[in-house]
């Protein structure tokens, strides 16, 4: 059996090397969960679209965005092109320069121009979700958010496990008690809130697990080839996929090398980020493969809206604010206290050396 001191140690010393980390996973999931709202105007400085009247005009706009694509990066090559979830948004397009760099261009979708075109650092709310996906580093970043995700998990259920009240003080052991020093109220502050936050804790956790492990696991897709000087053009690709799901707004196009195009479609009806997937043959202008939302099994489609509460409307997006704004106070309070208790031991050290008298500098024992 487990005992207490072993699960203090494994939560100690694990929090201690991941608390960075923790904390940089804590904080840009929470600005995340405001991205729809504030992701547009971080990237475009404010610059809005007047209109976007529909799916209709679609395949007209996206010749207009390639050709204004292919004027200003005629040797890029277009690896995916989001488009606007709201009326006022623009186009993203993401890009590879020859020389393999990341871009990305900001269209507005009415006129075609311009907003921003730079490296993701241009793009705050790109840069954020590479940040919280993958340290901005690719998919070896990815594998270091699951040993993160792990840490987390190993953490919160260690912590929960040393808290756990015997019968019968399950109050007490909630209850910050009063005329405590100051770092006793924090300690105990830190164990109650890491108690109450344990259970949405873990569950983003795990799907954040459910997340990153296939995306570090998946294959590598296939790099587009041809460059926008040369490319051909995807709206009769785009005109044949509506053909599969017509009246559904599009979410994204997708390039997976020389001749194949991801086209996705947004399906609210069957949940917060469901998409229809069609996959076209630019080559032979065929349908290769067709996904319908309510078949569509993928990772992110699943988990994502657990992960980020959108499963349950405005009680998840409570939820999933109160479980990163918690981690990110349990990965401050707790290396604080630790850094507390660690210079008050050396000190003590110093004095012993010195022949003073140390006072004392036990922590009282917190009853559970």
């Amino acid at each position: 059996m487990i005992t207490k001191r072993t699960l203090y140690q494994l939560h100690k010393y694990c929090g201690l090397v991941a608390a960075v980390f923790i904390l940089i996973q804590a904080a840009s999931g929470v600005l995340l969960l405001f991205q729809d709202t504030l992701g547009p105007r971080l990237d475009t400085k404010g610059q809005r679209s007047q209109t976007a009247d529909g799916a209709a005009t679609d395949t007209v706009r996206l010749r207009r965005l390639q050709a204004v694509l292919a004027a200003t990066h005629p040797n890029a090559t277009l690896r995916r092109l989001d488009f606007p979830g709201e009326t006022d948004a623009p186009y993203l397009a993401h890009l590879t320069d020859p020389d393999g760099r990341p871009r990305y261009v900001a269209l507005d979708p009415k006129s075609a121009g311009i907003l921003r075109d730079g490296s993701v650092w241009c793009f705050p709310a790109v840069a954020l979700l590479q940040l919280h996906d993958q340290m901005l580093t690719g998919r070896p970043g990815t594998a270091v958010i699951i040993l993160v995700g792990l840490a987390t998990l190993g953490v919160t259920l260690a912590g929960l496990a040393h808290w756990w009240p015997r019968p019968g003080r399950w109050r007490q052991s909630l209850t910050i008690q009063r005329g405590q020093p100051a770092r006793m109220i924090l300690r105990q502050g830190h164990r109650i809130l890491g108690a109450v936050a344990a259970i949405v804790i873990a569950i983003s956790a795990l799907t954040g697990l459910t997340l990153a492990v296939p995306m570090v696991l998946a294959a590598p897709s296939p790099s587009p080839t041809a460059t926008l000087a040369t490319m051909s053009d995807w709206d009769g690709a785009l005109t044949l996929a509506r053909a599969r799901f017509p009246g559904h707004f599009v979410r994204d196009l997708r390039s997976q090398g020389l001749n194949l195009l991801d086209v996705y479609f947004r399906a609210p009806e069957y949940g917060p980020v469901a998409v229809h997937q069609v996959t076209i043959d630019l080559m032979s202008g065929h349908e290769t493969l067709s996904v319908p939302a309510d078949r569509n099994t993928d990772a992110w489609v699943v988990a994502l809206p657990i992960h980020t509460g959108g499963i349950a409307g405005a009680t998840g997006l409570g939820l999933a604010l109160f479980a990163g704004l918690s981690l990110a106070m349990l990965a401050i309070t707790g290396p604080a206290l630790w850094l507390h208790l660690a210079l008050v031991k050396a000190r003590n050290r110093r004095r012993r050396i010195a022949g003073a008298p140390s006072p004392v500098t036990a922590i009282p024992k917190v009853r559970s």
